[in-house]
């Protein structure tokens, strides 16, 4: 007869617990610090730690593109002059405004 091991669900099953539930005993250095990490508590400020960098680049690349975007545009000509009287703008306005957002994204 063969003897029962207790089932072990590795997605039910918590970390700690899935250390002892070790069928032969035998816990590796990386099994315990997956173990160790999967016990980390993870928030939503930690989780914004890790992007802030991402965040800070594409707000400066943004920042700096805009107005060489703007001076681009305006010096070949690619603005909307009010001219419709559905428009609400009342002087001309440059198009290239969501390059520079699209490379602030790129960027980040």
């Amino acid at each position: 007869m063969i003897p029962s091991t207790p089932s072990f669900d590795p997605l039910t099953t918590p970390p700690q617990q899935a250390l002892t539930a070790d069928p032969l005993g035998i816990i590796t250095s990386e099994a315990a610090q997956a173990a160790e990490a999967a016990t980390e508590v993870v928030t939503r400020l930690t989780v914004f730690h890790g992007y802030i960098g991402v965040f800070l680049v594409a707000f400066l690349v943004t920042l700096l593109a805009t107005p060489l975007m703007r001076r681009l545009a305006i010096r070949n000509g690619i603005i909307d002059h009010p001219d419709d009287p559905r428009k609400v703008h009342k002087m001309p306005i440059a198009y290239l405004g969501g390059v520079a957002v699209y490379l602030g994204l790129l960027a980040g």
